[in-house]
């Protein structure tokens, strides 16, 4: 126990010193097909997080938090009831993969009965097969300005007492848009710093500090386990 309160010191002492802080990226997808139904996304990364898997063409990063909503009741008349599904839904997973052999950014995004695909090609990077962190700028995630350059949203659903269906929506410079398309992307406020070690014992959360030091002193000297 004195060798843990040893260790707490130590660190505290270190006051001023701060703890890494988040910073996220929000991705807002909404796609329709004219003929099928709607999608509406939204994926929130950490770009401080590392990548979860990379090869020498992709690298994988999953993300902080994500829902999704897949809107097919309006084809559905005789049966009102499935108007439900259009509720945005807690995403049971969610990923980025940068392909660096396509250039391309690729979202999936799964939920219960539902998944959506976004795809970005030549996005404005930066973009290189050895990325420890995702881009911080927001504008990162965007269009190029090329000619080649294309937005593709694919989205699908299928359940119990769900038929399968699937839409998409897509962008180009030569056709411009197949169906509806609008996706924003912008960096959120910095979320509320948490106690990343032990020795952060006191406000403000996120940083060593003396408060720190005073909060381990005056437990100590109580004799706080």
């Amino acid at each position: 126990m004195t060798r843990t309160w040893i260790m707490m010191f130590s660190a505290a002492a270190a006051f001023g010193s701060a703890c890494a802080h988040a910073q996220l990226i929000e991705i807002t997808v909404d796609a329709r097909d004219e003929a099928l139904g709607a999608a509406h996304a939204v994926i929130v990364f950490d770009t401080s997080d590392a990548p979860v898997h990379g090869t020498a063409t992709t690298v994988t990063f999953d993300a902080y938090d994500a829902s999704l909503s897949v809107d097919f009741a309006d084809f559905y008349p005789h049966n009102p009831g499935l108007a439900e599904v259009a509720e945005l839904r807690k995403a049971s997973s969610a990923t980025v993969v940068y392909s660096t052999q396509e250039r391309e950014i690729l979202v999936r995004v799964e939920a219960p009965h539902c998944t959506l695909e976004f795809e970005v090609e030549s996005p404005v990077g930066p973009f290189h097969p050895y990325m420890t962190s995702l881009p911080m700028n927001p504008t990162a995630y965007l269009f190029d300005g090329q000619d080649t350059q294309r937005v593709r949203v694919v989205f699908s659903e299928a359940g119990d007492g769900i038929p399968a269906h699937s839409g998409q929506a897509h962008w180009t410079p030569l056709t411009g848009y197949t169906g509806a398309l609008a996706y924003t992307v912008r960096a959120l406020p910095e979320p509320e710093p948490q106690r990343c070690t032990e020795a952060d014992l006191a406000p403000p959360f996120g940083v060593l500090d003396f408060d720190d030091v005073l909060a381990f002193l005056a437990s100590f000297n109580a004799a706080c386990p």
